[in-house]
């Protein structure tokens, strides 16, 4: 498996093994209530993700934004990649998440793209190693998965101030999907 380590945090390496599938388990935080929705983590600096986005997808990191989310880490890149600038979205995954169900999320997104290519869809951008899920070994032994997403431009809809016409388009996207 490929491996990296972090500048700034010692110990931490990038890597799949043959199988695409964590080897190492992830412990639970010993203030962990059981809830698996809940459960606390460290979040990963820019740092540590625009390593990340460089050593796993060749990516020249310009600039990173982190996204508001409750789960993972989830970052808006600008980068180059050999070909020119792009927009992408770094992922890391709640060290909870099950492999499995992410595989399931990215192979539905697929899915939903080969049957109707004309869905704005966040489709994966595969790794340097062809997968569409890079496992990342942080130095406390516990392991996160990440992807890289294409960008979709726009703006999150606030449903109370939408139009019937806003939300009959909606409506017509959810359809498409569910064809």
């Amino acid at each position: 498996p490929a491996s990296a380590t972090v500048p700034g945090m010692e110990g931490i390496d990038a890597a799949r093994s043959d199988d695409g599938v964590a080897q190492d388990a992830s412990p639970l935080p010993a203030s962990w209530d059981g809830d698996a929705l809940a459960a606390p983590f460290e979040r990963l600096d820019p740092s540590a993700m625009t390593h990340i986005a460089e050593q796993g997808w060749g990516l020249e990191v310009l600039s990173l934004r982190r996204l508001d989310t409750e789960r993972d880490d989830t970052y808006l890149l600008d980068a180059a990649d050999g070909a020119g600038r792009v927009q992408r979205i770094l992922k890391v995954a709640h060290p909870l998440d099950d492999h499995g169900l992410l595989d399931l999320q990215c192979s539905a997104v697929a899915w939903a793209h080969e049957r109707d290519p004309g869905l704005p869809l966040p489709l994966v951008v595969p790794d340097r190693d062809c997968a569409q899920l890079r496992v990342v070994h942080l130095p406390d032994g516990r392991t996160r998965i990440a992807r890289l997403l294409h960008y979709l431009p726009g703006s999150l809809i606030d449903y109370s101030s939408t139009s019937p016409d806003q939300r009959q388009a909606v409506g017509r996207m959810v359809a498409r999907l569910s064809v």
